[in-house]
């Protein structure tokens, strides 16, 4: 049943697009390759940019999870799977970016699309299944609370493009963002021992930089934010972190996003329905 579908699934998404003009783009629901888990239900960008991924992340796919979804306003759409209005995308000056060497360009439209007047949507309809990390990653992992082995360009790109994109070009004020995911990133490196992970912060900081002075000065009303975003308080963040360390050990930051966006997908629904 859920894999027919899947089948008709860009039919499906692009009715809902043509429901309202101030829609401008839509996905569905991306499972991990083998269906188990949902791997995205749309994306979340936290409030300083710290962290961002896919709401509902590695929760288990069942025929009552499916039951229970309901349409909700969401960040940005996965890369992977999700369609837009044309019209909305010349508003607002273009799909994606070519400043990104991996990572950046699907969040970084879903905020300019929020920033241009347009609303995101993910939408209970099952829409495919995607191999994530296929050609960066060089080993699975047995379990969805261990990281797989990264290579170090994978790691530092996406750090590069995240800092670049959700805490320099749109973070507001966002020198104080950076003050504000200075000790999350540090954090984050010494749990990891991840040289990657300060390269890519300090270079992202960079390519922000550079970009607020090329997109702010062209697009002026990209600098008032208007995309939802997920509230976190850096204090809570590190006792929380510390927390999963001392329990989990090197396993603690995939398991603090995954309980994230597990616990962000039951809260959308909540409100939906309340």
């Amino acid at each position: 049943m859920i894999l027919r579908q899947s089948l008709n699934s860009l039919d499906r998404l692009a009715r809902i697009l043509e429901i309202s003009e101030k829609i401008a783009g839509v996905q569905g629901i991306t499972l991990t390759w083998d269906g188990s888990y949902i791997l995205t239900y749309g994306g979340f960008v936290t409030d300083n940019g710290g962290l961002r991924g896919g709401i509902g992340a590695f929760t288990s796919f069942t025929p009552e999870v499916l039951a229970n979804l309901k349409s909700i306003i969401v960040t940005y759409l996965d890369g992977a799977y999700s369609i837009y209005r044309v019209s909305a995308i010349e508003k607002a000056g273009g799909l994606f970016m070519p400043y990104f060497f991996m990572w950046g360009d699907d969040y970084e439209l879903g905020i300019r699309l929020w920033r241009t007047g347009f609303i995101l949507l993910a939408v209970p309809i099952v829409a495919g299944r995607h191999y994530a990390g296929a050609t960066t990653q060089l080993n699975k992992s047995g379990s969805i609370y261990e990281l797989s082995r990264t290579s170090y360009i994978y790691e530092y790109w996406s750090w590069v493009s995240n800092v670049a994109v959700t805490t320099v070009l749109y973070g507001y004020p966002y020198m104080l963002q950076l003050l504000r995911r200075l000790p999350i990133t540090l954090a984050l490196a010494m749990l990891r021992n991840s040289k990657a992970i300060i390269g890519g912060f300090f270079d992202g900081i960079k390519l922000g930089i550079i970009l607020r002075a090329r997109v702010l000065k062209e697009k002026p009303w990209l600098k008032v934010p208007k995309e939802p975003k997920f509230k976190t308080h850096v204090f809570f963040e590190l006792i929380f972190l510390a927390y999963l360390f001392l329990k989990y050990k090197t396993k603690a930051s995939r398991i603090y996003y995954i309980l994230i966006a597990r616990a962000l997908l039951k809260h959308l629904i909540k409100m939906h329905v309340s």
